[in-house]
């Protein structure tokens, strides 16, 4: 790269694209984003649907492509295949049309061979897609941070409630502070030799689920009481849910992965890359804040 580098952010108003994105501001790139309905007061905007066609000229220029867009509302598989796989197909190829430098896909940790999860397989497609196309693939763990959103900021909310259900307690996350995942997109957005299987991003510390929840409602100040609840029943009432179209704060699909956490991570390729990632710990109000 010469001059100041371009990249273009798929999902940049959500919790992860926002924090890469103001990260990659801050090393002196400019930054578009590729969102669904661009801010009247953003000029680096431009509109884009995952699962809808993509102009390949909205890319040109575009020297790193960080998709981070996944429509998590989505419950039925092939609507979620249709919009969050398809999607990056379409969004993958016309990078390649426009020529742009490099792709970045962010993954998750829950995508690892052998998961019954929907979301999992969803991504492991997603990352297919990605290393046919060179793109470099992403696992996080469970991003978290002072304002954190997605999963860690709807687990806060729920913080608020006087009795808080204790689903999967003895179960454990694997989790990725925010500024290590912003560290690593930045390198791996500008090095030369870039890996060509995915990148796990995870402190290899477990988070046991109950304390991980308590810590959550200590950064808030909340006096909550936890009740230990069989996550199976939750599910299937979830499911049954989903299934007459109610619009729920928390999937069933989530709470399966709740209970089924993946194999420890590889941290080989992290390591190589020179990244250090730090364990859980919240010091601050973790409720949505971007």
């Amino acid at each position: 790269m010469s001059g100041r580098p371009t990249a273009a952010i798929t999902g940049a108003s959500g919790y992860l694209g926002s924090t890469i994105r103001s990260a990659l501001d801050a090393h002196g790139w400019r930054t578009i984003a590729l969102v669904r309905s661009p801010r009247p007061n953003d000029p680096d905007a431009i509109p884009f649907t995952l699962g809808g066609r993509v102009d390949p000229a909205i890319l040109e220029g575009i020297d790193a492509l960080i998709h981070c867009a996944y429509d998590p509302s989505l419950t039925a598989r092939d609507a979620i295949w249709h919009v969050n796989v398809e999607g990056t197909e379409q969004l993958l190829d016309a990078a390649l049309v426009a020529g742009v430098g490099c792709s970045l896909v962010i993954s998750s940790i829950a995508a690892y061979p052998g998961t019954e999860q929907v979301y999992g397989r969803a991504k492991l497609a997603i990352e297919d897609i990605a290393q046919a196309r060179a793109g470099v693939v992403i696992r996080p763990g469970l991003v978290f941070g002072p304002h954190a959103g997605g999963i860690v900021g709807s687990l806060s909310k729920v913080m608020a409630l006087p009795l808080v259900p204790l689903l999967a307690g003895r179960t454990h996350i694997y989790t990725l502070h925010e500024d290590d995942l912003a560290a690593a997109v930045l390198k791996l957005a500008t090095i030369r030799d870039s890996p060509t299987t995915p990148v796990v991003l995870a402190h290899p510390e477990p988070v046991n689920v109950a304390v991980l929840l308590r810590s959550l409602a200590a950064a808030r100040g909340s006096g909550a009481r936890f009740v230990p609840v069989p996550w199976q029943p939750v599910f299937w009432m979830l499911r049954l849910a989903e299934m007459t179209s109610v619009r729920l704060p928390f999937r069933a699909d989530s709470l399966w992965g709740l209970a089924h956490p993946p194999p420890p991570p590889d941290l080989t390729k992290a390591h190589a890359l020179g990244l250090s990632l730090r364990p859980w710990a919240l010091s601050a109000d973790p409720s949505p804040a971007r």
